[in-house]
């Protein structure tokens, strides 16, 4: 029963933690690195204080959980920019309500200088941080693989239909009854279609017999030999 307020907290911080990462994620391209996203979003949780989110790790392991995210999005919305009324006493609800409301948003190149002063490894958040890169490049290789297939079964789909509909254009060449023809144009072209239609179908008969005829002659001259050795 004790573990139950905490993890209420925890869940609440983290529910805030997205909303400000997601907008840091909607107000930059998709070539920022994420690393500066985060970076972002922790001063932007912070308000400018030393003390930045202090359950990253669990908010990168819950982020993508289905329960996480079924969470209403306008208490998602509330949870970024609105502090409860039970958090009014908590002086970090009220940096983070002034660094949302009452502040302009944080840019790429604060964030940059605030990596820099750590040294450039991400400060004590550098493992999560690399764990988040990790995760977001298997996101993006699997978006690209779904993707991927996607377009072959498309393509796949395409050809078949293509296939189906010349298949039907070519029953109805050949088994026309021309003498229902109105003109003589009609008459010349479907004979001329059904003449190049047999011409093709002949070829390809011929092409698919090509390799078993050999060896059929091949089998014949064996046997000419062995009779003519007799």
């Amino acid at each position: 029963m004790s573990n139950q307020p905490r993890w209420g907290t925890i869940q609440k911080e983290c529910q805030k933690f997205q909303g400000l990462f997601e907008d840091v994620e909607r107000r930059h391209p998709s070539g920022v690195p994420y690393q500066e996203h985060l970076l972002e979003a922790q001063l932007a949780y912070s308000g400018g204080k030393k003390k930045g989110f202090p359950f990253l790790h669990c908010w990168l392991k819950v982020r993508n959980s289905p329960k996480f995210q079924s969470i209403n999005p306008r208490e998602k919305r509330k949870a970024s920019n609105v502090i409860g009324e039970e958090d009014l006493d908590s002086p970090q609800a009220y940096d983070s309500s002034q660094i949302t409301q009452g502040q302009r948003p944080i840019g790429r190149k604060r964030a940059k200088e605030h990596l820099k002063n750590k040294g450039g490894d991400g400060g004590p958040y550098k493992n999560l941080i690399e764990e988040l890169l990790v995760e977001k490049k298997e996101e993006r290789k699997m978006k690209d693989l779904r993707w991927q297939e996607a377009k072959t079964m498309q393509e796949r789909r395409i050809s078949v239909e293509e296939r189906r509909l010349m298949w039907e254009q070519e029953q109805k060449i050949m088994f026309c009854d021309v003498n229902t023809l109105d003109s003589i144009e009609q008459k010349n072209y479907v004979l001329t279609m059904r003449a190049q239609i047999t011409a093709q179908k002949m070829a390809e008969f011929s092409q698919s017999l090509g390799g078993s005829s050999g060896g059929s002659h091949a089998a014949e001259d064996d046997s000419l030999g062995g009779h003519t050795s007799i």
